[in-house]
């Protein structure tokens, strides 16, 4: 090493987080000497990318803070970043942590929260570990993340705790290495996929999402700039494919291209290949119409990500989420009869401020209007500086709960597995 010293680089957060985290970690090897330490203990400099998107995310994140001020040396550094550094930033305080001053500066650059990032991320493309389970936290040593996780895991054991009130314990451990083993083959993180991040930040403004104000507005790779990097894919040997970013239907929105040119533009290369998209709003579904469908008739795009959040008319316009839920709904039956094979999921929040029973069985029943083939639930929480956490008809936690388990059982219940085995999702 040229310095001497050693960092220490880890994430519990999304796949974009995890992505940023690989890219800092390059980083600190390639441009500032830093050695890769396989412990806490023994690193100079530890850096949390720490995710902020759900309550029970922030509560990890903060153990994960926690842990990692015990575990470090005395005169070692701290460094708070990603998300929860936004969303929390009274944390780095607490802790005695630096978020923004020195090397860090060069960090935020490069992960895209401020300024340009492309030619920086281009220059480290991401390897997804081949240990999906064992790499949880990111690309760290298994003996460092084995301290961690054994503390920050006491949230979902709580969430399991819940569960097991109502339902036989071995039951709940099945459904639930099920849902594990179901997310491990649909994912878009596996070591046969090369990961392309496209942009960063969103231009929407939904009213219960904090990540608009961590993650900011929208900032593109230029399309040139994805295409050589797809090309390197090719060239590498790969032929499995993802892009990923906050919502990649604002992909270009900042510099005159769209998610839509950057498509047509990969389709069209003259090699058989499969492409995921994780993220995709429903409302650039809805406006990109036979546009979008045209490119789903080159066979080439195997699997999207589109959260629609709910089916209810009344909650998405309390959600803000500019689109009503027949526009999404007929968006989808058409892309179906386009392209049948398209392995489509997407994600509900039960619990927002306000949702009534007929709001709840909106949502119900287009869990089994087999327009997607999975469906990720979660429970609606307050999220520091947003809208909805200020709305009135917040629902009663056993509430919440109840619709979470009637939703998120009866969504496992209809996957089709073994269509999930054969495709190879």
């Amino acid at each position: 090493m040229k310095n001497g010293k050693s960092a220490f680089v880890f994430s519990n957060g999304c796949h974009e987080c995890l992505l940023d985290a690989a890219v800092v970690q390059r980083f600190v090897q390639k441009q500032h000497g830093f050695a890769l330490a396989d412990d806490i203990a023994d690193a100079e400099v530890i850096i949390l990318l720490g995710c902020a998107v759900m309550q029970t995310k922030e509560e990890q994140s903060r153990e994960l803070i926690r842990v990692a001020y015990e575990c470090k040396k005395p005169d070692s550094r701290l460094v708070v970043s990603g998300c929860i550094a936004k969303a929390r930033p009274e944390l780095a305080e607490q802790y005695g942590t630096k978020s923004c001053n020195g090397m860090v500066n060069d960090i935020e650059d490069l992960i895209g929260l401020k300024g340009e990032y492309s030619q920086y991320q281009a220059n480290f493309p991401f390897r997804p570990p081949r240990d999906r389970k064992n790499d949880l936290l990111g690309v760290v040593a298994a003996n460092a993340r084995q301290k961690i996780l054994t503390k920050s895991v006491q949230n979902g054991e709580r969430f399991k705790e819940q569960l097991t009130r109502y339902f036989y314990i071995p039951f709940i451990a099945g459904l639930l290495r099920y849902k594990d083993f179901v997310e491990s083959k649909i994912d878009v993180w596996n070591i046969d996929t090369y990961t392309i991040k496209i942009s960063t930040g969103c231009r929407g403004n939904c009213s219960y999402c904090s990540i608009k104000n961590t993650r900011g507005r929208v900032r593109s790779k230029k399309l040139e700039c994805v295409i050589e990097e797809f090309k390197t894919g090719l060239e590498m040997g790969y032929r499995s494919f993802a892009f990923i970013g906050t919502d990649i239907g604002d992909y270009g929105k900042d510099h005159g291209d769209d998610l839509l040119d950057l498509l047509t533009a990969v389709v069209q290369m003259p090699v058989h290949f499969n492409l995921r998209l994780r993220n995709v709003n429903p409302r650039w579904i809805v406006r990109a119409g036979e546009g979008f469908h045209n490119i789903l008739r080159s066979g080439k795009i195997q699997y999207m990500e589109s959260p629609i959040q709910s089916a209810s008319n009344r909650l998405l316009h309390l959600m803000n989420r500019g689109y009503k839920a027949e526009d999404i709904i007929d968006a989808m039956r058409k892309i179906r009869s386009v392209c049948p094979s398209l392995f489509i999921k997407t994600q509900i929040i039960v619990g927002f401020p306000s949702e009534s029973d007929e709001d709840f069985s909106e949502s119900l029943d287009i869990c089994g209007s087999g327009l997607f083939n999975y469906m990720d639930v979660y429970r609606y929480s307050d999220r520091p500086n947003t809208a909805a956490s200020s709305f009135p008809g917040k629902l009663p936690h056993n509430l919440i709960m109840k619709r979470y388990r009637k939703l998120f059982f009866r969504s496992l219940f209809r996957l089709n597995y073994r269509k999930i085995l054969r495709d190879g999702h």
